[in-house]
């Protein structure tokens, strides 16, 4: 790849499309000039990358979230216990295509309301820490 070349993975909304998270083209800096003059916000960027294949990641957890986004089904109409089941499928299956397993003890907060949840990645001791 040029070192002029990266990829802009963007945040879903409710109304994009897969495509409109990833390309899966390279971008250089004039044009992202361009799209900010035409109208794109810091906020709208999910991540920049280098490398494809962890563009390609990312977009591909950021897609499962749009689906989300975008079901009819209204996980938080679901009581706690059947919500937390469900999330246990999800992880489970996010732990089997990356190969990471978290290991817990307590410590789960299950939310009345739907809200951005982020995560501070420490990949040296292995927490995952959520972000105030």
């Amino acid at each position: 790849m040029k070192a002029d070349e990266f990829f802009v993975v963007y945040k879903p909304t409710k109304d994009s499309e897969k495509v409109d998270v990833f390309s899966g083209r390279p971008t250089t800096l004039q044009s992202l000039y361009n799209q900010f003059k035409g109208g794109l916000k810091p906020e709208m960027i999910y991540g920049v990358y280098t490398d494809k294949q962890e563009a390609q990641d990312e977009a591909e957890i950021l897609e499962v979230l749009r689906l989300a986004m975008n079901s009819k089904l209204n996980p938080f109409k679901l009581n706690k216990e059947k919500r937390f089941t469900q999330f246990v499928r999800a992880f489970e299956e996010l732990s089997t295509k990356y190969g990471v397993i978290v290991t817990s003890t307590g410590g789960v907060i299950i939310l009345n309301e739907k809200e951005e949840i982020r995560y501070n990645n420490d990949y040296t001791s292995g927490d995952i820490n959520l972000l105030h």
